[in-house]
C-alpha cells in the first residue's frame, strides 16, 4: 500500500459497490485526547464535504473479503 499523507486523495472501497460517495481528502493524523487513541482526519470530496474521523487502525484495515467476497481493492481506503 502506498503511504498515505494529509493531503492525498484516497477512495473507500464501496466505489466497487456503485456508491459515487467515496472520494476523501486525508487533511491530517491526530491523537484522541481522552484515550490517547491515533485517528485519521479526513473530509468527503463530495457535498456536503463533511469531516470525518476514524481509528487509525480502522482506516487502514484490510477489506472483510468474507463480508465483501467480490471486492478487488485490499484496503478499506486507498490512494488515489
Amino acid at each position: 500500500m502506498d503511504r498515505i499523507m494529509p493531503g492525498d486523495t484516497v477512495i473507500h472501497f464501496k466505489n466497487e459497490l456503485g456508491r459515487s460517495d467515496c472520494f476523501y481528502r486525508v487533511l491530517n493524523y491526530a491523537i484522541n485526547a481522552e484515550d490517547g487513541q491515533k485517528v485519521v482526519v479526513y473530509q468527503a470530496l463530495y457535498e456536503p464535504y463533511q469531516f470525518f474521523v476514524r481509528t487509525m487502525d480502522n482506516f487502514f484495515a484490510e477489506v472483510d473479503i468474507k463480508k465483501y467476497p467480490y471486492i478487488k481493492q485490499k484496503y478499506r481506503f486507498e490512494k488515489v
